[in-house]
């Protein structure tokens, strides 16, 4: 079967970035199985052979693609029952291996991860639902950029920067242009409002991608366009419901277990970037001033930031 076809199988299950990522894989299963077609796809023993060749990472998230080729075939309900069992037993292998190679106490693991470590976690995430795209996309932003406080749920989508009020904050969307806009944060009476904008590719593909299918599945339930950038419940009926910046705050640490690994907290973030930026050799060799415009990308002074967040 070519991409084209697999493409037309799979659409409207997963969102267009997920959709990428999974028909390569079921590709390379179909030419490792020497099969032209999708006759390989109940064939459990091949495919667990196949599979547990490779870690255990890559196996579950592997699994998790077929698992959804699967679904779409609506193939017997024996062989689907047999990947789920599949996917638990292989992500409760992932998260044990994950903890058991930690050589520091679990709360401070992001840190001997790293920054770096934990991107690769996120790239090799693949969201099933919306609920998990808004999740991955959420921790991407505390991990593609320089984490912000709590400031994701409250941002407002905004395509003009004419009328926008002092009084809130904003993500402003403008072909591959995004900025936020900040005027109400802890730190703001020292800092005043800032115009922040996102420079990472990916992040903007990720949050672009986020919008279009919050969107649309706004619109199938009889909605308007979302207003905030984050963060809803679904709901089958009625759609999306927003809930507050503190619901948020405190689902973070879940989702950054389930995306990535290892629960983070929203300083968490914070101070990976904070470690991460300290403890970099050309840091050392920074002028003041070079060194207090990284630490206000964080929205906080030098001395607050090797006080509070630094932990080596």
């Amino acid at each position: 079967m070519s991409a084209s076809q697999l493409i037309q199988l799979l659409q409207g299950s997963v969102s267009e970035s997920t959709l990428k990522k999974r028909v390569p894989m079921l590709l390379s299963v179909g030419k490792a199985l020497e099969s032209n077609d999708l006759s390989w796809i109940t064939d459990t023993v091949a495919i667990k052979k196949l599979l547990m060749q490779k870690p255990v990472g890559t196996r579950c998230n592997y699994i998790r693609t077929i698992l959804g080729l699967a679904n779409a075939l609506k193939i017997n309900k024996s062989v689907i029952d047999t990947y789920e069992r599949w996917a638990t037993e292989w992500d409760t292998e992932r998260i044990s291996a994950r903890m058991n190679n930690e050589s520091t106490p679990r709360h401070d693991s992001y840190l001997s991860i790293g920054l770096n470590g934990l991107r690769e976690r996120l790239a090799e995430y693949k969201p099933d639902t919306l609920a998990d795209l808004q999740q991955a996309t959420i921790i991407a932003c505390y991990l593609l950029m320089p984490a912000l406080r709590n400031d994701f749920g409250q941002l407002i989508i905004a395509n003009k920067l004419s009328g926008l009020s002092n009084d809130l904050n904003y993500i402003y969307i403008r072909g591959n242009q995004m900025r936020i806009i900040l005027n109400k944060y802890k730190t703001a009476p020292q800092y005043g409002k800032q115009d922040i904008k996102i420079t990472d590719k990916d992040l903007i593909a990720r949050l672009k991608d986020w919008i279009k299918q919050s969107r649309e599945f706004a619109i199938s339930k009889g909605q308007a366009n979302p207003e905030y950038l984050f963060y809803y419940r679904f709901n089958k009926q009625t759609g999306l419901a927003h809930l507050s910046p503190i619901s948020l705050q405190t689902a973070i640490p879940d989702m950054a277990e389930k995306i990535i690994g290892v629960r983070m907290s929203i300083n968490g973030f914070r101070t990976l970037w904070e470690t991460t930026f300290q403890l970099d050799p050309t840091y050392q060799r920074m002028t003041n001033a070079e060194q207090q415009a990284i630490h206000k990308s964080m929205l906080h002074s030098a001395n607050a930031a090797r006080l509070d967040y630094k932990k080596v």
